[in-house]
């Protein structure tokens, strides 16, 4: 609020003193139609309209000031926030770290000796359906909790990436195919335009973002609309959408979208988008929502390959 008044204050100071630049040359238009008639009117005229001159002057030189120093305070209030959010996406970051150490320590071990203890009990008794169907249930907790694991690593430990030209299109393809097994009844379509240079990049990264994003967007559509990739080339490299049918993001989840923790579906950790924000500005790129009409509509911009 304080922030508020501050650039209210700059800002009809300079209009006040814009206002006094425009009276002071009002009143000398009008003394000098009175001083024109008078006795002695045309000197008296030099010397008010050398005082006038003097005055407008120095009205006009403090209303620009005022203006330049209203924008230059409005500019700092800009930065100020700026750091104030970094900051406190950094306070986060750091908060993550020590809860990714505890999560490794205190529970991707113990998943492990539960898994081997679930496989044993099924090479016991092969023949109890019933306690297989369990053991499969399991195993799934299991490699969720894996897979939930290895996100705060990554989110918290940003691992080395492995720069290798990367086939977008296979890649794209890759991923469809892979969400498409397991989301069945989701619709998946993809279009690369023909021509299309390589990404200089971590083929495994990438692929993680663009199964994130593509499993979100079925998830969206309720496991039964269409998901649509489109690679084209953009101005600073190649542009991927990834778009949806769903119901699209609301404005009070798009200010916090890409923040972990923050996650508008039933079960999410809000770590994906998060993790592959983190990744695709690592490679050098950009992750964005795009404004759409219906549904939502993902947009990764990423470098093509110098050597392409």
């Amino acid at each position: 609020m304080g922030r508020v008044r501050v650039a209210t204050v700059l800002f009809v100071s300079a209009i006040a003193f814009s206002g006094m630049a425009v009276t002071s040359s009002l009143i000398y238009l009008r003394a000098k139609q009175m001083l024109a008639t008078a006795p002695q009117g045309p000197a008296l005229l030099r010397a008010f309209a050398e005082l006038s001159a003097t005055h407008a002057y120095a009205i006009t030189t403090g209303a620009v000031l005022s203006i330049v120093f209203c924008a230059v305070g409005l500019w700092a209030l800009r930065v100020q926030e700026g750091a104030r959010l970094a900051y406190g996406r950094a306070e986060r970051l750091a908060t993550t770290a020590q809860l990714a150490a505890i999560v490794a320590h205190e529970v991707r071990n113990p998943l492990q000796t539960i898994r081997a203890g679930v496989e044993l009990l099924g090479e016991r008794h092969p023949d109890d359906a019933r306690g297989k169907e369990l053991s499969l249930e399991i195993l799934e907790e299991v490699d969720r909790l894996n897979r939930l694991t290895q996100d705060f690593l990554l989110l918290a430990r940003e691992a080395p990436l492995h720069r290798a030209p990367v086939d977008l299109r296979g890649l794209l393809y890759d991923v469809a195919g892979s969400v498409g097994r397991r989301l069945p009844d989701t619709q998946i379509e993809v279009s690369v335009a023909e021509g299309l240079p390589s990404v200089a990049g971590d083929a495994d990264a990438l692929r993680r973002v663009f199964a994130n994003l593509v499993q979100n967007a079925a998830q969206a559509s309720g496991g039964r609309g269409s998901v649509r990739l489109f690679a084209e080339a953009a101005p600073g490299g190649i542009a991927i959408r990834v778009v949806d049918d769903g119901p699209g993001v609301s404005d009070a989840v798009r200010a916090r979208l890409f923040e972990p923790w923050s996650s508008s579906r039933e079960g999410g950790t809000g770590l994906g988008l998060s993790l592959s924000r983190s990744i695709v500005e690592r490679h050098g790129g950009k992750l964005s929502l795009e404004a759409t009409a219906r549904g939502a509509a993902f947009r990764v911009l990423l470098r093509s390959d110098p050597g392409t």
